[in-house]
């Protein structure tokens, strides 16, 4: 027996609204899933972690106006970093710097609040609040120096890095310069 079209018209009457919902449905999921609020998302519902240990070789250039930078051998930077829902950020960072004659190292603890985007899949950030404690062997290094090195600090947290999801524990950001770090939930 075959079946009419008056039938066929019958079912896609009853039935195209339903279809229509999960056509939509798909598309946002498909959409959700590619976009800036699930970075949003996961950046909020964890607190984050990046450790650094970087081995310092200066410029001619640098070296000459900062003379107690010479003796700068290793910077070891822990930070910790909350993104709140309300697009406010907290972190914390200890800097511990290591001269090249050993000894007592110095250490810095900096803190910042600020607020926070995600724009195409950057990651921007805008410090409202900056202090700092510095502690330790501080016949290390002048206040020049030590100003020198918190303003180069805060000119490299303030740029935009690019945000890629490795797994929901792991990010990996991106600066302009493709210098690269782990964000790492804890």
């Amino acid at each position: 027996m075959p079946v009419s079209t008056f039938a066929i018209k019958a079912v896609f009457k009853q039935w195209w609204p339903v279809m229509v919902c999960v056509l939509s449905l798909c598309g946002s999921i498909w959409y959700y899933m590619g976009s800036d609020r699930k970075v949003e998302v996961l950046l909020s519902n964890n607190k984050w972690q990046s450790i650094s240990l970087s081995e310092v070789e200066l410029t001619e250039t640098l070296q000459m106006k900062h003379a107690a930078l010479r003796d700068l051998k290793r910077i070891e930077q822990t930070t910790q970093v909350i993104f709140l829902p309300n697009k406010m950020f907290s972190r914390f960072t200890h800097l511990k710097l290591t001269s090249v004659e050993g000894g007592a190292p110095l250490n810095i603890q900096i803190s910042e609040a600020g607020s926070w985007q995600v724009s195409g899949k950057y990651l921007q950030t805008e410090i409202i609040d900056f202090s700092d404690v510095t502690s330790g062997n501080s016949s290390l290094f002048n206040q020049k120096d030590l100003d020198f090195i918190r303003n180069y600090y805060l000119i490299d947290s303030k740029q935009s890095r690019k945000l890629d999801i490795i797994d929901d524990n792991t990010l990996l950001l991106t600066s302009v310069n493709n210098g690269s770090s782990l964000l790492v939930s804890y």
